[in-house]
């Protein structure tokens, strides 16, 4: 259909791991946020909600998540290496990523989405993970 954007479909059996893949493609463009406010979600004393969020979204057995992914903001590319304990300890490093930063944050209209994001990833939140707060235009 003219004019409609890219859609693409992800089907399998159930518990292969096909809602991870958006999951962390967010976690990823939650990278892009500057305000580290967003952060505090994940230190355990500073957490509104008695859910432990990065015991939810680290695998049962593992340690830490461990994301590393290539990111696109109108012609900039960029790397980002981002790791999740299950303690709550976030670690960012990324090649290009101040310059990818001051991109999606050139508005000034993104105060950060962590809270949002991780409502949304851990279910709730009735939105789609991928809301207009993590998409760009």
């Amino acid at each position: 259909m003219k004019d409609d954007p890219d859609v693409m479909v992800i089907g399998s059996q159930n518990g292969l791991g096909k809602t991870s893949i958006p999951e962390r493609c967010s976690l990823l463009l939650s990278t892009l946020t500057t305000s580290q406010k967003q952060w505090q979600v994940w230190i355990p004393e500073r957490r509104a909600w008695p859910v432990n969020w990065p015991d939810l979204l680290v695998r049962a057995g593992a340690e830490q998540i461990e994301l590393d992914g290539e990111i696109s903001v109108g012609r900039l590319e960029f790397s980002v290496s981002y790791h999740l304990t299950r303690r709550g300890r976030v670690q960012i490093h990324g090649e290009g990523l101040k310059e990818a930063r001051q991109v999606f944050d050139a508005t000034g209209e993104r105060e950060g989405g962590g809270e949002e994001l991780i409502s949304a990833i851990s279910g709730i939140s009735t939105d789609p993970v991928l809301t207009d707060s993590f998409v760009t235009r």
